[in-house]
């Protein structure tokens, strides 16, 4: 079984199309829903040469998102806007009573004007 995970807590076995290896692609994109695909040569990330067997075990045509379909994508986009959330209000918190020193080099970089001490200021 085949488990795919960006985030390794949202396990799942579903694979969106756009995160499938365009080889894997090209052959699962011909096969029918329950079909073994003929063994086919792949490379893998360090070079190293191996076959491959795959098997469609079912496919998901494109929809609008819903629960019963989705809800892994749900849970996990859920999950990272709280972490996000509390992590930003922490950093926020922080940012106002931590000592930072930004090189002059670096005065107009917009981005880091925020933890600027002479920005503050003004």
């Amino acid at each position: 079984m085949l488990l795919y995970a960006d985030n390794v807590t949202a396990r799942t076995t579903f694979i969106p199309a756009d995160k499938v290896d365009p080889k894997v692609f090209l052959i699962v994109d011909t096969m029918k829903v329950g079909s073994i695909s003929t063994p086919t040569l792949f490379t893998d990330q360090s070079g190293k040469e191996g076959y491959k067997i795959l098997y469609l075990k079912s496919k998901i045509p494109p929809h609008k998102g819903n629960l019963e379909q989705d809800y892994a994508k749900f849970k996990e986009k859920a999950q990272q806007e709280k972490t996000d959330k509390i992590l930003s209000e922490w950093f926020e918190k922080r940012r106002e009573n931590t000592y930072i020193r930004i090189d002059e080099d670096y005065d107009d970089c917009d981005e880091l004007k925020i933890w600027s001490a002479k920005s503050a200021k003004k």
